[in-house]
């Protein structure tokens, strides 16, 4: 699978290309190979999501990715996209969308805090950069340089096949067990038992977190408890204390000085 993705890829990058180098067609001219090649891609990126060494998070966005991608080439196929305006703007919201949420990605994990970077990360970096750049352009092409419809979609297809690409590159190689040496089967082994491991830790840390919940939510009163608990002072006492009532001399010489003034 993991030659496979990075052959679908780069046929996605050629297709790119041969767009950019014809740009001065139409876009229904290449339409059915451009939707072909998409809905190939997608497939592939829809089977190849599993098997990739990336978290379930990751997974599944580019699980997403891929149903965009074949969905887009249907379309493409379909021939529904015969406005040059919505062609731009479904190829650039596919680039913008596909840059956004590997960034997103990058951001809620924290691996730009990482200190040691491998070459992964920093292409990761640069292709989400260029897809968020190119897919933000699109909408604002007609009140900039004016690219053709058939070079914008050139642009994406190239970038998204080098995004596809570096999918293809975080596939691990699994060597056949036929072929396999017994030191390699011993190192396999053993590095089952240390992620097994490091699940059994997280486990055990879960249940100590949930038995912490269930004590606390057993001490927290109920909200009949609550509800039902008297006021510690009646409504009485709090408005008396609130208004303060006024002395009788006060009161007194208060009357006097009115029955005066209206005299």
């Amino acid at each position: 699978m993991k030659v496979f993705t990075m052959i679908a890829g780069l046929i996605l990058t050629v297709l790119g290309v041969f767009c950019i180098a014809k740009s001065g067609l139409s876009f229904l001219a290449v339409a059915f190979p451009v939707g072909l090649v998409m809905m190939f891609v997608g497939i592939v990126e829809c089977f190849a999501y599993k098997k990739v060494a990336e978290t379930e998070e990751r997974k599944h966005f580019i699980f997403i990715d891929g149903l965009t991608t074949f969905f887009i080439g249907f379309v493409s196929i379909s021939g529904c996209l015969t406005i040059d305006l919505a062609v731009v703007v479904a190829f650039a919201l596919w680039s913008m969308v596909a840059g956004i949420r590997v960034i997103g990605l990058l951001i809620e994990n924290k691996s730009y805090k990482e200190e040691e970077k491998d070459l992964n990360f920093y292409c990761m970096v640069i292709v989400s950069a260029l897809n968020l750049l190119l897919g933000i352009y699109g909408f604002f092409n007609s009140m900039l340089l004016e690219v053709t419809v058939l070079m914008m979609v050139g642009l994406c297809c190239a970038v998204q096949g080098l995004n596809v690409i570096r999918i293809g590159f975080d596939i691990p190689y699994f060597k056949p067990d036929i072929i396999k040496t017994k030191d390699e089967k011993i190192a396999d082994a053993e590095a089952e038992v240390q992620k097994a491991k490091k699940v059994m830790k997280e486990a055990i840390q879960n249940v100590r977190d949930a038995k912490v919940a269930v004590a606390a939510a057993e001490e927290e009163p109920e909200f009949e408890e609550l509800i039902s608990e008297p006021a510690a002072e009646p409504i009485s006492e709090i408005i008396s204390n609130i208004v303060e009532p006024v002395p009788e001399d006060e009161a007194a010489a208060g009357e006097q000085t009115e029955e005066k003034t209206e005299e």
